[in-house]
């Protein structure tokens, strides 16, 4: 009778064993995702704050030439899709 008590005891702290490091083992996994996840956030917010200085970068510059003409020119034609009087311009429209 011992040692089939023994023996269930062994099999109990084996099942303990093997559940612990099945635990363990999903518990590294699951914070290895979150690090990933975080890392890939962490790039993109990166290159998102070097976007926003070389634009405040710009806006100084824009700011300490008073207004530069050449500035207004490009972000009326870049960003609001003006044109100049008598101007003509082409768009292509074969994709490429």
């Amino acid at each position: 009778m011992a040692k089939a008590r023994k023996k269930s005891r062994n099999i109990v702290l084996i099942i303990a064993v093997l559940f612990f490091l099945g635990y363990a083992v999903v518990s590294l996994v699951m914070s290895q995702m979150s690090i990933n996840q975080k890392k890939e956030e962490n790039a993109q917010l990166q290159a998102q704050i070097e976007q926003e200085k070389l634009e405040i970068e710009e806006l100084d510059y824009l700011l300490r030439s008073g207004g530069d003409q050449d500035y207004i020119e490009r972000v009326a034609r870049e960003k609001l899709g003006y044109i100049s009087p008598n101007e003509r311009v082409f768009i292509d429209i074969s994709g490429k």
